[in-house]
């Protein structure tokens, strides 16, 4: 059924916030905010009738509300979800559900984990941002489920910098495991070497400055950011001894660096999203620290289903295919220029360990606005 009359949907509106305000009495937000952001996305008059309802009906309960809530912060995995709602991994599942099939959130499959994140591309797309609004966020659940969202992260910042600092010194050999880093680095230099000379380029998650090394000759100034003082201590040896002159290394965090915004002419990322459950969050600094039309160049793993990158090696992400790379540039204001797949030779992995070839991707992106 379609919709004809506008105030039939204005109706059940008004019916469905009268039973939101009286069952969340403390959660208070604004009746004519709420029904400011209906109009927006009711302008097509030819929304279909059951999708507004089933939206609606979704949003209707304490448990999904506070997931929208949390995905407006991060994109999590169900298991993160139940931790911090203190609640069953089916009973999440099944609200991720609910909140899946009525168009709110989009759920990934990576391996034995599904991650959630919100769909921007919905027609409801004013109610999603209505649940990051401040008057929301001020509830006194909201705040714990955040607060408890912010200790999750720090753990597994944590958790990180402790593996690192386990590996450091074995971190080239423990990399050319599962890929061929020679071949990879041929390629990057293929790509690179007929594109402009670069004024200044960040290398995302340096680790021991390997990406220094091969690029240098294509930058006038380059600086190696890693939040691991084990790699940052390897990476500054390995460039006194190769006197790259030209190279800084500092310690940062990459979703949340010092440098000026629109200052950067190229930004490395080399193997170093997989370790993040919410990537979004690398490039979005990216995307801020790079000049128009500045480039950011990616190396990671296509999709696979390998667990035990997970389990042994700290990953956080079964790779990434080429739609959600398109995606995550697409919302950083970051056009692909181009990509490249490398699938990897038998020979070149640690048959013991795995079961399937792997392939790493290459992504050169161009900010435009």
């Amino acid at each position: 059924m379609v919709i004809y009359s506008y105030s039939l949907c204005k109706y059940l509106l008004i019916r469905y916030i009268y039973l939101y305000n009286n069952y969340y009495k403390d959660i208070s937000i604004s009746l004519y905010r709420f029904y400011d952001c209906f109009k927006l996305i009711t302008m097509d008059r030819e929304m279909r009738l059951e999708n507004t309802i089933q939206a609606m009906k979704a949003l209707g309960e304490e448990t999904r509300l506070r997931i929208m809530s949390l995905l407006a912060h991060s994109e999590l995995n169900v298991q993160d979800i139940a931790v911090i709602l203190g609640q069953s991994q089916p009973r999440i599942s099944r609200h991720l559900k609910l909140l899946d099939d009525s168009g709110l959130i989009r759920r990934i499959r990576e391996g034995n984990w599904v991650y959630c994140k919100l769909n921007h591309n919905t027609d409801f797309i004013k109610l999603i941002h209505l649940i990051d609004n401040k008057v929301f966020t001020s509830d006194e659940k909201i705040q714990l489920d955040l607060l408890r969202l912010k200790e999750l992260k720090d753990q597994r910042q944590i958790e990180s910098i402790d593996y690192f600092n386990r590996i450091a010194r074995d971190w080239d050999q423990i990399s050319k495991l599962h890929v061929n880093s020679d071949h990879i680095e041929k390629n990057i230099i293929d790509i690179l070497r007929d594109r402009n000379h670069y004024k200044k380029i960040i290398d995302f998650g340096t680790g021991t400055g390997r990406m220094l090394e091969i690029l240098d000759g294509y930058y006038n100034e380059a600086v190696g950011i890693d939040n691991n003082h084990h790699m940052l201590s390897i990476a500054r040896s390995r460039i006194d001894a190769l006197e790259l002159k030209k190279c800084e290394i500092r310690y940062s965090d990459i979703t949340k660096t010092l440098f000026s915004s629109n200052s950067v002419d190229l930004i490395i990322i080399h193997q170093v999203l997989h370790y993040f459950d919410n990537p979004s969050d690398v490039i979005k600094e990216a995307s801020r620290l790079l000049k128009i039309n500045g480039e950011v160049f990616i190396v990671d793993f296509s999709s696979h289903s390998i667990e035990l990158l997970r389990s042994k090696l700290s990953h956080r992400r079964l790779g990434f295919s080429s739609d959600q790379m398109n995606e995550l540039f697409e919302k950083n204001n970051i056009e692909v220029l181009g990509f490249r797949e490398l699938k990897m030779q038998r020979d070149s992995i640690n048959e013991d360990s795995v079961n399937e070839n792997l392939t790493v991707t290459l992504w050169l992106g161009k900010k435009i606005r």
